[in-house]
């Protein structure tokens, strides 16, 4: 059987001699698979709490990537601070995952940028083809 695939060694390690030890990425390992990418909405209250559900139907529970553009600027969620400032905008995000779906909250406290509440965010979110581990 031929040897093929990708692999990438550690620094100072020939990819070609190095030991499993040695490498860092191979594809003869299971990785994180992308089954595919979205982009979605969320959009908050008075209040500046939102929530979204997406529903996927893998029937395993993926890894998620989600990101959230947040005026301009992407964040990972969970997060817990967005925007220029720790102190001026703090919408603290979740999100729990299913065999079926998955739940994203914000929910905001805002200080000095009330006018984010009643907005509408952009996210894009990885689904993963990789059945995550619990």
């Amino acid at each position: 059987m031929a040897d093929y695939g990708i692999k990438v060694s550690k620094t100072g390690n020939d990819v070609k001699t190095a030991t499993d030890d040695d490498i860092i990425l191979t594809s003869k390992r299971n990785c994180l698979k992308v089954d595919d990418v979205f982009t979605d909405t969320i959009s908050t209250d008075g209040f500046a709490v939102g929530s979204k559900t997406v529903t996927h139907n893998l029937g395993f529970v993926p890894v998620v990537i989600l990101i959230l553009n947040f005026h301009g600027s992407y964040y990972f969620v969970p997060c817990e601070t967005l925007g220029p400032n720790s102190w001026d905008v703090r919408p603290y995000t979740t999100m729990y995952i299913t065999s079926t779906q998955f739940v994203i909250t914000l929910s905001g406290e805002y200080v000095h940028y009330p006018e984010d509440a009643d907005e509408t965010f952009n996210f894009y979110y990885y689904l993963s083809e990789t059945e995550s581990a619990t």
